[in-house]
């Protein structure tokens, strides 16, 4: 898929030859060997998710190419219409895409048994338990805990035990930045008088990218909604063959 989104947006209308296709992917394979450099340089490994961050780049210049051309013919009205806002779907999906490959490839997870003010390591983060807190209703009884991530803010799992079910439902909690996101899970069974908690940590990376990813789409498909504004082509491999009704009379 991401192949086919690298090749299409380049292609003109009717036919295109070696030269024309060479000049068009240029810049965009250039973008396809800078992903895979800064994903090599972050310490990405694996040939499928290699292979899918240099696509992404491929495919993400080739969109961006389209969008610049427009933009610099038409200013800000290049966005709008079917073609343009096709394009700001495609680097939605392309994200969505390079976040999925990446999650699925290189998410971490560790079981910790944390002691009160005692902090605990992993995946280069910090993991401190910092208190208890206790609560019930006619409904439930809930046991959540405080755990403090790199020394700051804390994060707060629980379970909840439903009187009507008689069973334990967890709820996680979720620290999320640009680049990664960090699920703590409280595991049973938990005394607070012991001063101490089983967390099971998650790091999943680029998660935030996914729902940015579909909020560019959402927005490309709104511009595409609305017309846009019609060009003469001026590209001699895209423009229409002229007939003998349009160029009259042979002499």
């Amino acid at each position: 898929m991401l192949f086919l989104m690298c090749i299409a947006p380049v292609l003109p209308w009717r036919k295109a030859s070696t030269e024309l296709l060479s000049q068009r992917l240029f810049w965009p394979a250039w973008c396809g060997v800078a992903a895979l450099a800064v994903a090599v340089f972050l310490g990405a490994t694996g040939i499928e998710p290699l292979l899918t961050f240099t696509l992404g780049g491929f495919a993400t210049g080739a969109a961006l190419r389209q969008l610049v051309l427009a933009t610099r013919r038409q200013k800000w009205r290049g966005l709008v219409g079917r073609a343009n806002g096709g394009m700001i779907v495609h680097i939605g999906v392309i994200m969505i895409s390079v976040a999925l490959a990446a999650s699925n490839s290189y998410t971490r997870s560790q079981e910790l048994t944390l002691t009160k003010g005692v902090p605990a390591s992993f995946g280069g983060h910090t993991f401190e338990l910092t208190g208890f807190v206790e609560e019930s209703d006619a409904r439930r009884t809930s046991i959540k805990v405080d755990v403090s991530v790199d020394g700051g803010k804390s994060y707060r799992p629980a379970i909840h035990k439903f009187i009507s079910m008689g069973q334990n439902v967890g709820t996680p909690s979720v620290k999320s930045s640009w680049s990664k996101d960090i699920y703590l899970t409280l595991e049973p069974p938990v005394k607070p008088t012991s001063d101490e908690a089983k967390i099971k940590v998650f790091i999943k990376p680029m998660m935030t990218w996914m729902w940015a990813g579909g909020i560019l789409m959402a927005i490309g498909t709104v511009l595409a909604a609305f017309p846009g504004r019609r060009r003469r082509p001026t590209d001699p491999v895209s423009a229409p063959i002229p007939t003998a009704s349009s160029t009259g009379p042979a002499s």
